[in-house]
């Protein structure tokens, strides 16, 4: 299935990473009035669009308003959103020193299915970054997969790092950022795993979440989640983004967006879109946001 790609914008998105408000606690944040009268202009803005259905997951970035709609529906995980638990998964580890970033990996082509004792290869044409399947037999760092992973959208990157990390130590580490409904449940192309019903999936809620401790710096120390969101932030230059989707390139169908604004009133924003094409769930998003700016 093909998915074009590209980074929500905002003002400010994703600037001034140096920003940390303090976290939330574990408990349900109050949500204040302004945001009130934010929610019911979303909740305009979303009956305005023409839309099947939305999904909205929103929080101000120092934990004192949210508010969800239909937010903990899942929906199966555009590429971006596979590759990005990999990469938390992986800073965790080089900052608990399980592993380092110049550690060497074999670059190869061969995979276990997740589901019963096949094996299976990536086709190169399948992946928007073929260019790494010359590089088969060769080491490289774990820094390096990740780039080609997060800069370039490399399949193959993104199974070598799967396999190394593994999958449930992948999926408990995004569980304990609360991002419920994003979980990784194969590989790229495991036409086994998928054949028998399984998919990856990810959810408004679970994407604001993620983003959402990102931004406070709470993701494994303050200074890995900085350096994650300038990968995010540079990822911007790539061809494809890590922050939206469309499930079918060019046909409305499901496409999502998540972003992170700063400034006076800074927030963490998730949206899914059922019945929309990618370019007006973009529009949809940016009029979203501007409700919620305009509450405040």
């Amino acid at each position: 299935m093909g998915t074009k790609s590209k980074i929500a914008s905002a003002s400010a998105l994703l600037m001034a990473l140096a920003v940390s408000p303090a976290a939330r606690g574990q408990g349900t944040a109050p949500v204040a009035a302004q945001y009130e009268t934010g929610r019911a202009a979303v909740e305009n803005v979303i009956r305005e669009s023409g839309a099947k259905e939305v999904s909205v997951a929103f929080r101000s970035l120092d934990g004192s308003d949210e508010f969800f709609i239909q937010a903990g529906q899942e929906i199966q995980a555009t590429p971006q959103w596979v590759e990005i638990p990999v990469m938390i998964e992986l800073y965790a580890e080089v900052q608990t020193r399980a592993l380092r970033f110049d550690s060497l990996l074999l670059v190869h082509n061969s995979f276990h299915s997740a589901v019963g004792q096949s094996v299976y290869h990536l086709d190169p044409g399948r992946d928007p970054d073929p260019e790494l399947y010359h590089e088969i037999g060769r080491q490289l760092t774990l820094r390096e997969l990740e780039q080609q992973m997060m800069m370039r959208n490399s399949q193959l990157a993104t199974n070598l790092l799967i396999e190394h990390l593994g999958l449930s130590q992948i999926n408990e580490r995004i569980a304990r950022l609360h991002g419920s409904g994003v979980e990784l449940r194969h590989g790229f192309q495991d036409a086994d795993a998928t054949g028998a019903g399984l998919r990856n999936t990810e959810s408004a809620r679970g994407m604001m979440e993620v983003l959402w401790a990102l931004a406070n710096n709470a993701v494994t120390s303050a200074e890995a989640s900085k350096e994650m969101m300038g990968v995010l932030a540079n990822a911007r230059t790539a061809e494809t983004g890590p922050f939206s989707g469309a499930a079918a390139s060019g046909a409305a169908g499901t496409s999502q967006e998540a972003l992170v604004v700063y400034g006076a009133h800074s927030f963490a924003l998730a949206v899914v879109t059922q019945g929309l094409e990618a370019g007006p769930t973009t529009a949809l998003m940016a009029k979203i946001s501007h409700a919620l700016t305009a509450s405040n």
